[in-house]
């Protein structure tokens, strides 16, 4: 596939986005040279190498350069002439750096958020739950107040005593039932019966 030939670029090196070249660039020569002797080489170099193609099968495009070249060379070669060229290339110069800066900013679309994948396709995705929070500690104040209350409370005399006498209940009645023969018991039947007897004869 062919493409368009280019002589600005292929001839003298000037890409397309410096096209179309000023008078300075078309020379190979510094923007805004004022040494005439430096301009007058920069003209003669470029008529000679752009000659080397007039004979050729793209002449006309050759001749159209050496014509552009020529006239460039004589703007910068007077000096009055090449006064006014540096106003007007000066202020287009500054135009196109104000149109530069007066673009916004290429805003970054927003970056799309990509939900965590699951090892395995059937299997759902876990969930990572937070540690759990300490517990918070007890400052001195409250510790002081948690052990005068416990003082206060002291050792618990009453259910103590009620518990100590329910046992001590249950242990007798069950000696005096368990015990056989009792000679106290027997004793106290003899003493009665006499009382009963002496009533009964009344």
């Amino acid at each position: 596939m062919s493409t368009q030939f280019d002589p600005y670029y292929s001839w003298l090196g000037i890409p397309p986005a410096e096209q179309p070249p000023n008078h300075y660039r078309l020379l190979g020569i510094t923007l805004f040279e004022p040494n005439e002797d430096v301009i007058q080489n920069g003209l003669d170099q470029r008529m000679m190498h752009l000659r080397s193609f007039s004979g050729g099968p793209r002449g006309r495009e050759a001749e159209r350069l050496i014509t552009e070249v020529s006239q460039a060379g004589v703007c910068l070669l007077r000096r009055d002439r090449r006064q006014a060229y540096d106003t007007q290339l000066k202020t287009s110069l500054q135009a196109e750096v104000e149109r530069a800066t007066a673009r916004p900013p290429a805003i970054p679309p927003p970056a799309m958020a990509v939900p965590p994948v699951s090892p395995h396709p059937n299997q759902p995705v876990q969930q990572i739950s937070p540690p759990n929070p300490m517990p918070p500690q007890l400052g001195p104040a409250r510790r002081s107040i948690v052990a005068e209350r416990r003082a206060r409370r002291g050792f618990p005399i009453v259910p103590t005593i009620l518990g100590t006498g329910i046992g001590l209940s249950i242990a007798c009645l069950a000696w005096i039932l368990l015990s056989p023969g009792d000679a106290s018991f027997d004793k106290i039947v003899q003493l009665t019966a006499p009382e009963q007897d002496a009533e009964g004869s009344d």
